[in-house]
């Protein structure tokens, strides 16, 4: 039984008609049937997501939303981010290289200022001049 048109891509159709009846090759092509579901599952629980405070380093739109892909190989201080429509680009700069390992963040991050967080302690009381929010 040949497996549904659906699965077939360019790769696949190069594989000999020999090797499509092996339970290996069956095998192979439920796997990619599930890999491409979850990548499908888990950018559309992501689509949603706005990465508030990142900006796409290629095209520039910001915040950007859906997967940010994330560069593993830049030093933390330069590190770059794109969006999921350019994350295949070829951007360079004198640090990024296009060989770069690019990391998929599907959520986005929370940042929680504690200076405008409400107390939990009975002793605080904002009108005095020693309470500083960082010491807490």
């Amino acid at each position: 039984m040949e497996p549904p048109l659906e699965f077939l891509t360019m790769d696949e159709e190069s594989v000999p008609i020999m090797y499509r009846n092996l339970p290996e090759y069956k095998e192979l092509l439920q796997l990619k049937k599930l890999k491409k579901q979850k990548l499908q599952q888990m950018q559309a629980e992501s689509g949603f997501v706005q990465h508030v405070g990142f900006k796409c380093d290629n095209c520039g739109i910001e915040p950007i939303q859906g997967v940010r892909w994330h560069c593993q190989d830049c030093p933390p201080e330069m590190s770059l981010d794109f969006c999921d429509s350019c994350s295949d680009c070829l951007h360079e700069t004198d640090i990024h290289k296009e060989d770069h390992q690019l990391e998929p963040v599907y959520r986005s991050e929370t940042f929680l200022d504690r200076d405008y967080c409400v107390s939990q302690g009975t002793s605080y009381n904002y009108l005095d001049p020693n309470y500083f929010p960082a010491n807490r």
